[in-house]
């Protein structure tokens, strides 16, 4: 799993205000020795990488951050 953080801005859709975002990329990698089952099982990876995904980005913002969204 990869991720990288970035500093950028959004535009409210209501107002058209500025305001500053954090972008965050996430993505996931198969080694190489798990490719070749890939094109057979692409569902299952497809689903178990939006779930490392997710478990991931919602551990990483635990606390403070995630209450900030509710």
């Amino acid at each position: 799993m990869n991720f990288r953080i970035f500093k950028g801005q959004k535009i409210n859709d209501r107002d058209n205000k500025i305001t500053d975002a954090l972008i965050w990329e996430t993505t996931i990698q198969s080694f190489d020795s798990d490719v070749s089952e890939v094109p057979l099982h692409l569902d299952k990876w497809l689903e178990d990488a939006h779930s490392v995904a997710h478990d991931w980005f919602f551990t990483l913002i635990e606390g403070d951050l995630l209450r900030s969204f509710e």
